[in-house]
């Protein structure tokens, strides 16, 4: 499993996590940022 996606992966998997997760997007959102 990809936790710690780059480049375009990077940017649609958070995007595609943020609207999934909901309210836990914020713990996924900071690992993706970092």
């Amino acid at each position: 499993p990809r936790f710690f996606p780059h480049g375009d992966d990077f940017r649609g998997m958070r995007v595609h996590q943020t609207r999934l997760q909901g309210g836990d997007a914020s713990s996924d959102s900071y690992c993706y940022v970092d």
